[in-house]
């Protein structure tokens, strides 16, 4: 399968880690003496299962050749569903036929191939077009009991969502209006739950909604079949927004350079 990582993403001044980016990429954030996308092309370039990787939202940089893998570049569409969308259609046009790509997004450095590979072999069973990391709470806390991170409480738990899914390249002529307002809202859980409904938001603030009950209704309000993926891999759900995160992150790098 094809492989795309969403790199558009710019940092603004007034964030703690733009100082890290000589041009306000946050793909090409200086992490442990490389750009931080070069991590995720590295583990996804080693999986088997990946042949080709797309590169969404900047241009060629020579700073990221030199893959055992194909790599192509494409400055994107603007903004985060366009440069999915072209992500999915490059993928297609590529293969000249529609099936399941990986999505990644650029700030998960610490993404190693065995969890590329642990996604991946979910594609043999699929019978949905999205098929989404989340990560519970125990497994990011128990990993990274200093991060901080935010998570959507639900009937079954309080849960994360991963930055590395599998997505159909059909869904590329298939935009839906709520796509934008979801990835606009994704990082509030009220938000999200505004986009798929008043039940659903009742449902979400007395906690009555399982973590699957709400990949049911987002198939339903979004036009496209979903599933999930539980990763036992805390890693695909720790991106680097923060500085605290950044010092996090560092030091596992290290830890495995070491």
């Amino acid at each position: 399968m094809d492989a795309i990582i969403l790199a558009g993403g710019q940092l603004d001044d007034s964030s703690e880690l733009r100082s890290l980016s000589s041009d306000g990429s946050k793909a090409m954030l200086a992490l442990n003496g490389r750009p931080m996308i070069a991590w995720v092309i590295d583990a996804l370039a080693a999986s088997s299962h990946v042949e080709r990787l797309f590169v969404i939202g900047m241009e060629q940089r020579k700073e990221l050749q030199g893959s055992s893998k194909r790599i192509a570049f494409d400055v994107g569409a603007g903004g985060l569903v366009p440069n999915i969308l072209r992500g999915l259609e490059r993928a297609r046009s590529s293969r000249g036929h529609a099936e399941l790509a990986m999505v990644a997004c650029c700030d998960i450095p610490l993404m190693t191939v065995d969890m590329v590979d642990w996604v991946a072999r979910h594609a043999s069973d699929a019978t949905t077009e999205t098929l989404a990391t989340v990560v519970d709470r125990p497994t990011m806390e128990s990993r990274f009991p200093e991060s901080r991170r935010g998570f959507v409480p639900l009937k079954d738990g309080n849960w994360s969502f991963g930055e590395l899914h599998l997505v159909h390249t059909g869904l590329a002529d298939r935009e839906h209006p709520a796509w934008k307002m979801l990835a606009d809202a994704r990082k509030t859980p009220v938000g999200t739950a505004r986009v798929v409904g008043l039940g659903t938001l009742l449902r979400f603030l007395f906690r009555r909604i399982t973590v699957q009950g709400c990949a049911d209704v987002f198939s339903l309000r979004l036009g496209a079949s979903a599933a999930l993926m539980r990763s036992p891999y805390a890693e695909l759900a720790m991106d680097l927004d923060r500085r605290e995160h950044y010092d996090i992150i560092s030091g596992q790098l290290t830890g495995r350079e070491g």
